[in-house]
């Protein structure tokens, strides 16, 4: 009788442990500390999301910069060609034919601007 005493105990013991596990889970405190780790985690996630987004927009950047720099008209300047214009309408000579003999031009290259002389 002791031994089935001690059993029953036993088993009481071990229900109500389960049963204490069982509310400490779902007590709204357990809850809320579940769903506050939850945010920490997605809010790191999108740090480091938005970091790596950040930094492929800034290489893009880059290299549309490193483009443009290369288009540049003093870019072209620094190269070694000039822009050539008729003096008097100032439209740019992409030809030779556009420039009758005796015409005036002015030319601009990388160091500075020159006209008839």
């Amino acid at each position: 009788m002791e031994q089935a005493l001690h059993r029953r105990l036993s088993l009481a013991r071990q229900a109500t442990d389960q049963q204490r596990r069982a509310l400490q889970r779902l007590s709204p405190r357990a809850q809320i500390d579940a769903r506050r780790q939850q945010v920490d985690d997605l809010s790191q996630r999108a740090g480091r999301s938005l970091g790596h987004t950040l930094a492929l927009h800034r290489s893009q950047l880059a290299g549309l910069q490193a483009r443009l720099a290369a288009l540049s008209p003093l870019a072209v300047l620094e190269r070694g060609y000039a822009i050539v214009r008729q003096q008097e309408s100032g439209a740019i000579v992409r030809q030779v034919e556009q420039v009758a003999p005796a015409t005036c031009c002015r030319s601009r290259c990388r160091m500075g601007n020159s006209g008839p002389r």
